[in-house]
Parts: C-alpha cells; structure tokens; sequence
C-alpha cells in the first residue's frame, strides 16, 4: 500500500535514494525514523527543527503559518 501511495510523489520529484547521501551518516537513524512514521521517503532539501515543548512548537506553527501567501497544507 505504501508503495503505490508514494509512486506517483517520488516520480513527480524523481527522488533516487542515494540522492539523501546528502546527509551526513549519523543522521541515518533520524532518516530511518522519519521514513518509517510519515511512509515517505526522506528528499533532500528539506529543514527539520524539533522543539522539547508544545508551546515552544506551537508559537513557531503560528508563525509559520502567519506567513503563508496563498494557502497552508498541514498534516498531523
């Protein structure tokens, strides 16, 4: 099921796995982990920032989200 979910995204962006060589070898366990919760593939170019509290989280969220232009896509 996984497989067919993210075909049509990893073709759209012609993700090839040895392009995430990009990161440096000991992020491979945050890769491995961010692969197997969100079932996609790790691309390359991406920013992760990771927050110990909820309100710290959340007042970064609004802000993002005080920027958007045109509309905000949000998945939880």
């Amino acid at each position: 099921m996984k497989n067919e979910v993210n075909a049509p995204i990893i073709t759209k962006f012609g993700f090839q796995e040895n392009e995430c060589s990009v990161y440096p070898p000991t992020y491979g366990k945050l890769k491995k982990l961010v692969t197997t919760l969100s079932h996609m593939p790790v691309f390359p170019g991406n920013l992760i920032d990771f927050y110990s509290t909820g309100e710290d989280k959340f007042a970064h969220l609004l802000a993002d989200m005080e920027k958007a232009q045109n509309h905000i896509h949000i998945l939880y």
